[in-house]
């Protein structure tokens, strides 16, 4: 009855703290360091999506469950710290109001949209209406996730003033160039070597 939901709900919430702070202290940090920040922020919209894209074929309790665990243990470590390194290129004015509209108008939007949607879905139809929206909207999120990651690689190459390299025709390779750098190049434009010349006017051309 209510005493052994209870157990089972104290229970889970504690499993997934211990899940959290075993995350946070010996995986959060070397993944970010070895695959960067588009990697660690996708990877809660993908767990999301790929176990409500599950439910959708297979409706099971198990699943609900082990979506609500998987947004747990992703939420307060890669999400959470992946958005604080997002912040990093903004100025402390930019960087208040961002956390204030995630945390104090998206969050709890999003909250108020779930519990419509699983009003409105009712209780007999929620087997797979509600975790077909969770997948849609996940899939959102990533896409809004890469993108947020993009720009916050392009902020701090300004800020850093690196620029990207087109080496091959209509694409950007992962080489960047700094301050440093694209004065060496500058210099070399009036090089006595006619070729070091050209090459330097060319990566001029293609620093982006």
């Amino acid at each position: 009855g209510r005493d052994a939901m209870g157990v089972f709900l104290g229970f889970f919430t504690a499993v997934t703290n211990v899940g959290v702070l075993a995350l946070q202290l010996f995986v959060v940090a070397p993944i970010f360091a070895r695959r960067g920040l588009a990697f660690s922020l996708a990877l809660h919209p993908i767990a999301v999506a790929a176990v409500a894209g599950a439910a959708v074929a297979v409706p099971h309790l198990g699943l609900a469950l082990g979506a609500r665990a998987a947004d747990a243990l992703l939420k307060f470590t890669f999400s959470r710290g992946g958005a604080e390194i997002a912040f990093t290129p903004l100025g402390d004015l930019p960087r208040r109001a961002a956390r204030i509209l995630v945390r104090g108008v998206a969050n709890p939007t999003g909250a108020v949209l779930g519990g419509a949607l699983l009003a409105g879905a009712g209780v007999a139809h929620a087997g797979r209406a509600v975790p077909a929206a969770a997948c849609a909207l996940a899939l959102v999120w990533l896409a809004l996730t890469l993108a947020a990651a993009r720009a916050y690689a392009d902020a701090l190459r300004s800020a850093l003033g690196m620029r990207r390299l087109r080496l091959e025709a209509n694409r950007f390779a992962d080489a960047v160039i700094d301050r440093d750098g694209l004065r060496d190049l500058a210099d070399r434009l009036g090089d006595a070597d006619p070729l070091a010349a050209g090459f330097a006017r060319e990566l001029l051309d293609r620093a982006i």
